[in-house]
């Protein structure tokens, strides 16, 4: 982790737990950081690539290589827990639909990772279209579970979360396709 980058996040965590985002400037948080503005432009661009650097390096970059999904949603809750504050004042202040355009390429690279781990070969045998969306949706669900834990100042339950998406790939599915099937069969 580079030292300048690892400092220059912890600062700007504890400026938008004190500040609005909006309201924040670059030489708020070079002055925090006893630098110029252009070492901090040396190091990121704007502080939307603060809360992408800390979402990528603090939080998925520290998940472990693993076939145990719940394990790694696990450790992901308890990472997004840890500055649960600064999490909140960001969602808050810039909303779901700014964050996620923020998080979600990153959050999808680690779940297509953490799928491609514990899926058969032979499940990825499908057109690519089809791998892609599989990856979306679970990524946008989970994203979603985050979001509503962060704001309704509930404690994320990875246990819950992946029971629900067995029910939903195990019991619903299935039975939604079963019905169509019966359906299709009474034209």
């Amino acid at each position: 982790m580079n030292s300048t980058k690892g400092r220059v996040a912890q600062k700007f965590k504890e400026i938008v737990c004190k500040k609005s985002f909006q309201k924040i400037t670059i030489s708020d948080i070079a002055k925090e950081c006893d630098m110029t503005r252009e070492n901090f432009y040396y190091h990121f661009h704007d502080k939307f690539d603060i809360i992408r650097w800390i979402i990528e390096v603090e939080v998925l970059n520290q998940l472990p290589e693993t076939k145990d999904f719940l394990l790694w949603i696990d450790e992901m809750t308890e990472s997004f827990q840890k500055d649960r504050q600064f999490y909140q004042r960001i969602f808050n202040e810039l909303g779901k639909d700014a964050i996620r355009e923020q998080i979600a390429p990153v959050l999808e690279k680690r779940i297509r990772k953490i799928i491609e781990l514990t899926s058969k070969d032979t499940v990825w045998s499908v057109r690519k279209e089809n791998k892609d969306f599989v990856i979306s949706f679970i990524s946008g669900a989970f994203v979603e579970m985050v979001f509503r834990s962060i704001q309704e100042k509930e404690i994320f339950n990875p246990e819950l979360f992946q029971q629900n998406l067995s029910f939903l790939t195990d019991h619903y599915l299935p039975f939604l396709r079963i019905e169509k099937e019966i359906e299709a069969g009474k034209e």
